[in-house]
């Protein structure tokens, strides 16, 4: 049996114009990152048990420690399964059930991302029921994609200018090992600020005591605003409290076409250090540019005007 490319299938389906300018890079991003192009149609159970093993594996912090972006994994898999059909090669056997198995085994009890409509309705409620230290963190949540771990100690001072992009604001940010630059909307930004009523400048009012943590307690004045709104069966369904939020910038960063690297550097998924080494190495920009990347990244994205709060 043949030995086929990846990229000259994609070719192929660019010719008869199938692909949109954006799926043609996600596919070619997916097979340099991946180091895939040919897949020998021999030993197609080697072919399968090598992108499982790409599946991307966190610590407890979310920080990406082996594997590639989920995203290209997924793209490959689309790709390979698309060449393979059009061949008339089926991707059945045992590696491949093998990768749907793991693949089955990442994603079954991964939480969905709040929806639109959930997002709207949690900050309204929020912002009714429970004074405005919570509302000033779930818009905080929403727009950086930030664990809510990572909001602890946050300032409204910390928000700073990035030059040439007047829709968004850095905010340096600590994970548990590492600082990255994150991004938030200029309007997510203003309407924190607006509602910073006792003007103490942390974005929560609340920073941890003896007796609760930052997490567990907000966690915990989320569940009761939830509960005590009535809207437990509208937002709770196959949804991790704060996570969800989490899981929502993901996908809405990933709607809108803005790269897997530059989400997992939003995210603070990569260390800066890290994704400033392999920028350079592949020939971007100098390591100092890369917050005006990520701004850049996120000015492209709809959360960089969606007022989630109107």
């Amino acid at each position: 049996m043949p030995r086929l490319s990846l990229r000259s299938h994609v070719k192929h389906l660019q010719q008869e114009d199938r692909l949109s300018p954006k799926t043609i890079e996600n596919y070619s991003s997916a097979i340099d990152r991946l180091n895939i192009d040919v897949v020998d149609t021999d030993r197609l159970s080697e072919f399968w048990d090598y992108l499982g093993s790409c599946l991307p594996e966190f610590d407890s912090e979310g920080v990406m420690v082996r594997g590639k972006p989920y995203s290209y994994v997924m793209h490959a898999n689309a790709l390979a399964s698309s060449m393979l059909s059009l061949q008339g090669i089926t991707a059945k056997g045992p590696g491949y059930d093998n990768f749907r198995a793991r693949l089955g085994r990442y994603t079954r009890h991964s939480p969905a991302p709040y929806t639109e409509e959930q997002v709207k309705l949690l900050l309204r409620e929020s912002r009714m029921r429970r004074g405005f230290g919570l509302y000033r963190l779930l818009i905080f949540l929403v727009y950086t994609g930030a664990k809510i771990s990572y909001a602890q100690g946050v300032k409204i001072s910390d928000f700073k200018e990035v030059p040439g992009y007047d829709k968004v604001l850095a905010v340096s940010m600590r994970a548990r090992k590492h600082r990255y630059t994150a991004m938030i909307s200029r309007k997510a930004a203003e309407q924190i600020q607006f509602y910073n009523l006792r003007d103490d400048d942390l974005i929560s009012g609340h920073d941890g005591t003896k007796k609760s943590s930052f997490t567990t307690y907000n966690r915990a004045l989320l569940a009761y605003t939830i509960t005590s709104a009535g809207i437990s069966q509208q937002v709770t369904e196959n949804r991790a409290i704060t996570d969800s939020f989490r899981k929502f910038f993901a996908a809405k960063m990933f709607e809108d076409g803005i790269g897997s690297d530059d989400i997992s550097l939003l995210m603070g998924q990569v260390p800066n250090t890290l994704a400033y080494k392999a920028h350079t190495a592949a020939g971007g920009r100098p390591v100092e540019n890369v917050i005006h990347r990520l701004a850049a990244a996120y000015s492209k994205s709809s959360l960089a005007t969606w007022e989630a709060w109107s």
